[in-house]
């Protein structure tokens, strides 16, 4: 995932390693290891049962901080950070949020779903807002904010 802008829009370039995202599980498959790094962690990682569905919270972690320069949850102490993960608040009223576009806010909102029932699914955050992505490379796709 990269962001990248032609003229005065700003696009985010995420590269699909899979059909569930970064996670490379299978459908229906579920774990219980806590693995990963603490902010890059859904909910459900820490509460030891999780599937596919935590590689799109990932990468709302990682539009979160492209976004804005700092991650959605933090704290001094990785239990700390766990605790913030937990609660999911997501602040949009501090800088630069409410510069940020509301297409965009709406887009970390979904990914950062703490519910992975109700969390965009990866083709989803492809095609939000009825953006249909280009097929021009299979590997490659382009998200207009």
């Amino acid at each position: 995932m990269r962001l990248d802008h032609y003229g005065t829009w700003f696009y985010i370039q995420i590269i699909v390693l899979s059909e569930s995202g970064c996670f490379l599980g299978t459908i229906g498959e579920r774990f219980n290891e806590i693995a990963g790094s603490s902010y890059y962690m859904a909910p459900e990682v820490l509460k030891r049962n999780y599937g596919p569905e935590v590689g799109v919270w990932s990468a709302g972690v990682i539009v979160y901080i492209l976004l804005c320069g700092v991650p959605p949850f933090w704290a001094e102490t990785e239990q700390g950070v766990a605790q913030a993960i937990i609660r999911s608040a997501i602040d949009f009223k501090r800088d630069p949020w409410p510069k940020v576009s509301d297409n965009a806010k709406d887009l970390v909102k979904k990914m950062l779903s703490p519910d992975p029932k109700q969390r965009l699914t990866v083709q989803e955050c492809l095609n939000i807002h009825g953006y249909k992505m280009p097929k021009k490379h299979p590997m490659f796709h382009w998200v207009r904010l």
